[in-house]
């Protein structure tokens, strides 16, 4: 196995996807996704720089020599919210409440494929202390309509937040009705 095509297994298990996953996100085989990882052939740097952006790392990180064994604590899903002013839940008794309403479902949806590693569900802001004495979050995702509150949700939850923007908030959105 050449640095990277291990690399390519690394990040590829790391997010969760199997080979099959990764081939279809890049629109070719399985088998080739194999031939990488095994160092019967690589990636071209077209394919290499699909891969970067898709796993959100440098090309450098990619190909350089730096593959490390991969802990558990990495492949475990980490949990995220998305704060929304309202959404419906469902009767989903798992952690957080699934959103019911098709315009979170399809926006969180969006989410996972951006950001692979979590598992994303939608919350009020009015229902943020409760999960966070529940739930270990490893991000929070801001809707537009609930930036005002961004002081309040600073002071509640220390970690990594990401603030969407109208013009990111409707890209987003967008992204989806057009894979359909």
């Amino acid at each position: 196995m050449t640095a990277v095509g291990a690399n390519i297994k690394y990040y590829r298990t790391l997010h969760h996807y199997t080979q099959n996953d990764l081939a279809n996100e890049l629109h070719i085989s399985r088998q080739t996704i194999s031939k990488w990882e095994r160092g019967v052939s690589q990636p071209t740097i077209e394919y290499l720089i699909g891969l970067s952006e898709f796993f959100q790392i440098t090309v450098d990180e990619l190909i350089k020599v730096t593959h490390k064994a991969i802990k558990e604590e990495e492949t475990i899903m980490k949990k995220a919210i998305f704060l929304v002013s309202n959404y419906t839940p469902s009767n989903n008794s798992e952690w957080g409440k699934e959103a019911k309403d098709y315009g979170t479902r399809d926006f969180l949806a969006n989410l996972s494929k951006m950001h692979p590693m979590y598992e994303w569900r939608a919350a009020r802001p009015a229902e943020l202390p409760e999960i966070l004495t529940k739930e270990n979050i490893g991000m929070l995702a801001v809707a537009p309509t609930v930036t005002p509150r961004l002081k309040e949700i600073e002071a509640q939850y220390p970690g990594k937040i990401q603030v969407i923007s109208p013009a990111e908030y409707a890209k987003i959105t967008t992204n989806f009705i057009l894979e359909r």
